[in-house]
C-alpha cells in the first residue's frame, strides 16, 4: 500500500521568500530521497494565499515515512530547522494517509 504524508505550513506575512529559502536550505525534499521506501515529494504553494504551503510525499510504507521523521533531526541542519520555524505562524503536525484509490488521465 502507498502512503502519503501531508504537512501544511502557514508563513508569516511578507516571509514567503524567506520560508522558501529556508525550506530549500534544509533540503527536506532531496534528503528524504535517501530513505528506503521514499517515492516522491512535492512542495506546493496555495494559489490564492501566497503564505500557505503544503509539503506532500509518497512512501511505499508507513514505516518508511516514520524512518524519515526519525532521521530529520540527524540529517537536516539545526539552523535550517530554526530558520524555517522562525517564519511560520504556527507549525502543523505532519500527517500520513493511506492511499485508497487513484484516477489518472487516459
Amino acid at each position: 500500500m502507498i502512503y502519503r504524508s501531508v504537512l501544511t505550513f502557514h508563513v508569516q506575512e511578507g516571509k514567503a521568500a524567506e520560508f522558501e529559502a529556508a525550506y530549500g536550505a534544509g533540503e527536506f525534499l532531496t534528503r528524504a530521497a535517501d530513505v528506503p521506501g521514499f517515492v516522491r515529494a512535492d512542495l506546493l504553494r496555495q494559489e490564492d494565499d501566497a503564505h500557505a504551503y503544503v509539503a506532500m510525499a509518497e512512501w511505499e510504507s508507513k514505516e518508511a515515512y516514520l524512518e524519515w521523521q526519525a532521521r530529520i533531526p540527524n540529517v537536516v541542519p539545526e539552523d535550517a530547522i530554526i530558520r524555517l520555524l522562525n517564519v511560520l505562524t504556527k507549525p502543523d503536525p505532519s500527517r500520513v494517509y493511506a492511499l485508497l484509490d487513484t484516477v489518472q488521465a487516459k
